[in-house]
């Protein structure tokens, strides 16, 4: 470690997941001297880099565990919790193990994070333990951390609260359990429950707990409107007025799940699309090419393109400047989905020297797409990148640019990039295009 320079915690959590040679960096970071660099490294290490993003021959799995085994050791409580959090994404059956060695810990916030983490990782046979703390464990917060893991496990007989008394619960245990609660919005239907949940709870007057019961009313609200949305586009007749509606939501979520209906969405949740829209719909959509919320502008320009609204030409190509770059991957790609003269006008004015490497890729797929056949081997090199985003946006393109004469040659590239493969959602990628292309040659 002393060889190198250690890079700061900020700078370990912008590293980017997609290079294979940053997994490297972050182990090394976790064996650093400084806490705060160690922890920050545990973190992304579990968040970003677990076995399950990796094809396993390139994963250092058995090194991997050892960090961990280190970590649960230490000296520093914050440390053994972090690694006890963090675990819990490298793998289920380590992370269970790390879990019931640590729940009778001396220490209360080791124990509390264990018991807490096991409702992640659990077997069924735990449930009996969880139970035990549930009922007979003198400290709430103890207690709580068990009922929180049940019902995470599927225990929803609980959420009537009726082996737990909200009242002889501290304000740190009873805002635990509401927060819980927050998180499981879209597994269980809490509207019933709330009822009972804020009346054993609001009276105890605090703010705190006052605030977390309107953030779990919010969402339980917001999760019901969810579904309807839902509901909605999987009936064979669209109810037009009430999705404009909905696009009206204040809250961004809804605006982007009734916008998502429209359009046709992106691998893998594409789907089919749902009769066309009227006129007012559109307008609706045009006007939220310019919300707020960077992920409701891309999606309104996404399905713009999915329509392949030729009106909105002018208005896309305003957004391969925006500010994101996930609305401008996203601009990029409608125009070409739109195609015709116009759109490649639009692509051509762009600075291919001023995009980042993903867009550049994005751009060559739609000139290609509206008629610059010439550049199909500039957009295949992209294959070598060292992104691996960029390498999947390739293979993932392979459906919109490929013809006839291109087949062989798209089909080749494709074969040595996937025997060099190091991320398992791009090899996904690329054997969905080889399937895609064998299917072409059947026909």
């Amino acid at each position: 470690m002393g060889k190198i320079r250690l890079l700061s915690p900020q700078e370990i959590r912008d590293l980017s997941s997609n290079l294979y040679e940053n997994l490297g960096t972050v182990i090394e970071h976790c064996s650093a001297n400084d806490l705060k660099i160690r922890l920050a490294a545990l973190e992304k290490l579990a968040d970003d880099f677990p076995p399950s993003t990796f094809i396993s021959k390139y994963y250092p799995r058995n090194e991997v565990f050892e960090l961990f085994r280190n970590a649960i050791k230490s000296d520093v409580n914050e440390e053994v919790c972090e690694a006890l959090s963090a675990v819990t994404e490298i793998d289920n059956a380590f992370a269970r193990d790390l879990c019931i060695q640590n729940i009778y810990h001396h220490d209360l916030d080791i124990r509390e994070e264990a018991v807490c983490c096991l409702g992640y990782v659990a077997t069924e046979n735990d449930s009996k333990t969880l139970s035990s703390f549930m009922e007979n464990e003198s400290c709430d917060l103890i207690k709580v951390a068990a009922f929180n893991s049940l019902l995470r496990l599927g225990h929803d007989e609980l959420l009537l609260l009726d082996r737990i008394d909200p009242s002889q619960l501290s304000i740190e245990a009873c805002v635990s359990v509401l927060e819980n609660l927050c998180t499981l919005t879209d597994r269980y239907d809490l509207s019933k429950a709330f009822q009972s949940i804020s009346s054993r709870i609001a009276n105890l007057g605090c703010k705190e707990i006052n605030d977390e019961l309107y953030d779990l009313k919010y969402r339980i609200d917001k999760e019901v409107v969810l579904n309807e949305i839902e509901t909605i586009f999987s009936s064979d007749k669209v109810d037009w007025k009430r999705v404009i509606e909905l696009m009206k939501n204040s809250d961004c979520d809804i605006r982007f799940r009734a916008l998502s209906g429209i359009g046709s969405g992106s691998k893998p949740f594409k789907k089919t699309m749902p009769q066309k829209p009227p006129q007012q719909v559109f307008d609706k959509v045009v006007a939220l090419a310019g919300d707020e919320d960077e992920e409701v502008r891309a999606e309104a320009i996404s399905v713009l393109g999915d329509w392949e609204y030729i009106k909105s030409i002018d208005l896309i190509s305003k957004h391969l400047h925006d500010d994101s770059e996930l609305v401008r991957l996203d601009a990029i790609y409608a125009l070409g989905e739109i195609q015709g003269h116009d759109a490649l006008e639009k692509l051509e004015q762009l600075s291919m020297e001023q995009c980042s490497e993903v867009e550049k890729v994005r751009l060559y797929q739609s000139l290609i797409r509206c008629g610059r056949r010439e550049l199909l081997e500039k957009w295949l090199y992209f294959l070598k990148s060292n992104d691996a985003l960029v390498r999947a946006n390739v293979a993932g393109g392979t459906w919109s640019v490929c013809n006839s004469d291109s087949n062989a040659v798209i089909n080749s590239a494709l074969e040595v990039a996937r025997n060099k493969e190091t991320h398992i959602f791009v090899l996904n990628e690329i054997d969905d295009a080889l399937d895609w292309l064998r299917s072409k040659e059947t026909l």
